[in-house]
């Protein structure tokens, strides 16, 4: 699958705001219990009105109080395993990596550049 977002925006004296986005992802799932998936999203910020901490605020976040902006992207590589015991019960491993560049800053990081995310499950349908 892949997908295209673009987005521009006006931010009063600030100028304007201009973002592109885009995915790219896969699901391998040959005959048996075990699939996976991977994929990859990018999107980029130009002229992002950012908080007082510094951080890109969403694209259609108010920015109307924004000083200050940033320019920069941030690229996320996930995939995930999964075990599918029967048809309601499974099990998964799935993970992310987060990269940020150009001055682009993230809440979620704590100020770092890049974010490593792991995670693992049990789920069932009722």
């Amino acid at each position: 699958m892949r997908g295209v977002f673009r987005y521009t925006g006006e931010q009063g004296a600030l100028g304007k705001r201009k973002d592109t986005a885009y995915t790219l992802s896969g699901r391998f799932a040959p005959t048996g219990p075990l699939d996976c998936e991977l994929g990859y999203q990018n999107m980029k910020a130009k002229n992002a009105g950012v908080n007082g901490a510094g951080n890109v605020l969403n694209a259609f976040a108010n920015a109307s109080a924004v000083k200050a902006v940033a320019t920069g992207s941030r690229g996320t590589v996930y995939g995930s395993v999964f075990y599918h015991f029967d048809k309601i019960t499974e099990v998964y491993v799935a993970a992310d990596y987060l990269k940020l560049k150009d001055g682009y800053k993230f809440g979620a990081t704590n100020g770092a550049p890049s974010q490593t995310e792991f995670g693992v499950g049990l789920r069932t349908r009722f």
